[in-house]
């Protein structure tokens, strides 16, 4: 997700422009997996805005050719990821998702029990080289979020075991030895909707909802370089999670169950130090 001011109002402006375009564009009965998906957008550091586009069969990458696009003809034609002739490959994903990270673009795409994690250097062409690793899970993994800033990105996903009696949600990394796995937290209620955000001390807030009959939100912070346990806490009630952070001030937005929508600021977690 997007964190800094002027380029998140931006980005969501032409997110929701697109959005309604696309909105008109699709008949009555077009599936919902043909609408425009959560990390489907992002900047490189020229402002250009990549685009995942989606469709019935494929995966399609847009770029704008400026940095103020306002439709969809002031992108470049697009590139085919996935499907036939697909750029990364001819299967079509369950979730994808996208980041940038010092000009390098990471597309991330789960399918039941593995995630795949591709990236490149911009500027991207039908040429362009993808590095690409893979992961296989035990259970059925889906991507949740990409949470990125200047030097450092990570994936969110949840993952429900093959007899649907456990969901977990966690935290992936691309490192030199491939994927890493990082298991936060393990219930047998559902959780689904994580979110991310880095705070300024280079630590991961991390928020999701629990239960879909009394649900609850919660919230651990990780640190990439701590090994252990994170601890979890309970929020809020509510569902759907997401961050706002106005100067370093971190809010959670979620629905609540009449349809409200409530902010609440995050209070930091307090850590005690027993004496004697």
């Amino acid at each position: 997700m997007f964190n800094r001011g002027a380029s998140t109002l931006l980005l969501f402006f032409i997110f929701m422009g697109i959005s309604i375009v696309l909105a008109d564009s699709f008949q009555d009965n077009e599936p919902a997996s043909s609408m425009v998906s959560n990390n489907a957008v992002a900047r490189l550091s020229d402002g250009r805005i990549l685009l995942i586009m989606p469709a019935p069969e494929n995966r399609s990458l847009y770029i704008s050719r400026d940095d103020q696009p306002i439709t969809l003809d002031d992108f470049q034609p697009p590139l085919l990821l996935f499907g036939e002739k697909g750029l990364l490959g001819s299967g079509v994903p369950d979730q994808i998702g996208m980041g940038v990270l010092q000009d390098t673009v990471h597309i991330v795409a789960t399918s039941q029990h593995r995630l795949d994690w591709y990236r490149t250097p911009a500027p991207i062409t039908a040429g362009s080289e993808w590095e690409h690793v893979h992961i296989e899970t035990q259970g059925r993994v889906m991507l949740e979020d990409v949470v990125y800033e200047t030097n450092r990105i990570s994936v969110l996903y949840s993952e429900q075991n093959a007899d649907s009696t456990l969901w977990r949600v966690g935290m992936a990394l691309f490192g030199a030895g491939g994927i890493q796995m990082r298991e936060i937290a393990e219930s047998t209620d559902i959780l689904h909707s994580a979110r991310g955000s880095w705070n300024s001390s280079g630590v991961m807030e991390m928020i999701w909802s629990q239960s879909l009959l009394a649900p609850q939100i919660q919230h651990t912070h990780i640190d990439p370089e701590a090994a252990g346990e994170s601890k979890v806490r309970f929020v809020t009630e509510g569902m759907h999670p997401d961050f706002l952070v106005v100067k370093d001030v971190m809010f959670i937005a979620s629905t609540q169950n009449d349809g409200r929508i409530q902010v609440k600021r995050l209070a930091p977690m307090v850590r005690c130090t027993l004496i004697g």
